[in-house]
């Protein structure tokens, strides 16, 4: 399952998981912990600077690259194959995996589906604040956020934008359905395809 920040994924998930007796795996990085590196790069580089050192953006034909690239390029491949391997052995497994670019790694899979979250971005920023405590500016400094970094990491790690519909079986507007709607037909729908 992928989401737009704000459409419910965690909540939604849970319900899917609770109706289909299956386990979930959460995002590999919380909207806290996004927040945390922002902080921490905006006292340094900016995030864009430092996603592009992460994932090894940049090298020109004049360029050299030094050790350190070699070793965060090594690093960056490592840590796909892992994230690959993980995804794989859930899917294996069965459950509702959060994010992960599990919709990538695991496209064309029997008997999986694929699922995006979805909804107009005032409704999600004011569902966020409401579900999480905190306050609009908060809500919508995440969603401008997340919304453009977690597609970003996903082009630079699996070579696919989560923000079209190519590999999704299920969108689903939460803000029409609510999350209790929106966990009935993504039910369904695994039950059809299972």
């Amino acid at each position: 399952m992928w989401e737009q920040y704000g459409a419910g994924l965690e909540e939604v998930a849970q319900l899917v998981a609770q109706q289909l007796g299956l386990p979930v795996t959460g995002q590999a990085f919380s909207s806290e912990d996004i927040e945390a590196q922002a902080a921490e790069d905006d006292a340094n580089h900016g995030i864009l600077d430092r996603l592009a050192a992460i994932v090894g953006a940049g090298h020109n034909v004049m360029s050299v690259p030094k050790s350190a690239d070699v070793t965060e390029a090594r690093d960056q491949a490592t840590m796909i194959a892992q994230n690959r391997e993980l995804v794989l052995g859930l899917a294996a497994r069965g459950g509702v995996i959060l994010g992960h670019d599990a919709t990538k790694i695991l496209a064309g899979r029997a008997h999986t589906l694929h699922v995006k979250l979805v909804g107009p971005v005032e409704d999600r920023i004011a569902w966020a604040a409401t579900q999480h405590g905190i306050g609009l500016e908060l809500a919508r400094m995440r969603q401008e956020r997340e919304d453009r970094i977690r597609p970003e990491m996903s082009q630079q790690f699996n070579r696919w934008d989560p923000r079209g519909t190519d590999y999704f079986d299920l969108i689903v507007n939460t803000t029409t359905f609510g999350v209790q709607g929106a966990a009935a037909l993504i039910a369904q729908g695994a039950r059809m395809v299972g």
